[in-house]
């Protein structure tokens, strides 16, 4: 097993769908699997690109060999990569889902929907790009069976319109505490019964954070711990 710790910076606004409230709010974190399967299509030209109505098979993840971990906001102080509780986010805008919907644009539909009388107006904010007053970066744990060239850049978002910018860093440089993604260790992995049993017995209480479906936040874990959980994985 080959375990590294990755920095994540925003290079383009963000737009993905992780909470809900009077419309579309994007998280403050980058999910392991958005980005597991933004790395598998940059690793391999031949990997499925799905219908942005289909869900993938995620259990499919297990058989790619490498894996990203939920990423946390972080800041840079002294020396080291800290979290930080929200990354800084966009205004917040007024988007018309009647005649078109995330994943693709109808000219006609749209062109269409200014004479329709009925409007279906929701509000969407994301996160903002990194830029000199905002430093929206990110931390994760790439996790893989062998060694892996990892690509400069990789690209996420709804329309897949969100540029992000990896860089490897030192673990004495981070915090030593990451996230997982409790959904994924039961669908693909197998081993959220472990990851519960070593959050609880040497933590005490497990620090879980429920956001959707297929995203439920496991917080606190060292890079050993994850380790642990991952040995018979990888």
């Amino acid at each position: 097993m080959e375990i590294k710790a990755i920095k994540i910076k925003l290079l383009n606004h963000l737009f993905y769908h992780t909470e809900i409230s009077n419309g579309s709010i994007t998280g403050g974190f980058l999910g392991d699997l958005a980005l597991t399967y933004a790395l598998n299509k940059a690793l391999n030209n031949n990997a499925n690109i799905y219908e942005h109505r289909l869900l993938p098979k995620y259990s499919e993840i297990k058989e790619f060999g490498y894996y990203f971990s939920v990423a946390k906001p972080v800041v840079l102080s002294s020396g080291k990569y800290n979290y930080k509780s929200k990354p800084s986010r966009t205004g917040s805008y007024t988007r018309n889902t009647l005649f078109n919907t995330d994943g693709f644009y109808d000219i006609k539909s749209i062109e269409k929907s200014a004479k329709s009388p009925f409007k279906n107006l929701i509000h969407t904010q994301g996160i903002a790009l990194s830029s000199k007053y905002i430093k929206n970066e990110f931390v994760t744990l790439l996790i893989a069976k062998d060694k892996i060239e990892l690509p400069h850049t990789l690209r996420i978002g709804n329309q897949k319109e969100t540029l992000l910018e990896l860089q490897e860093l030192d673990f004495n440089k981070t915090d030593n505490d990451f996230w997982l993604n409790a959904y994924t260790l039961k669908v693909v992995f197998d081993n959220l019964k472990k990851a519960s049993e070593i959050s609880i017995d040497e933590n005490g209480t497990m620090n879980y954070q429920y956001i959707l479906e297929n995203y439920a936040l496991m917080k606190g874990f060292s890079k050993n711990q994850v380790i642990e959980i991952f040995k018979h994985n990888y």
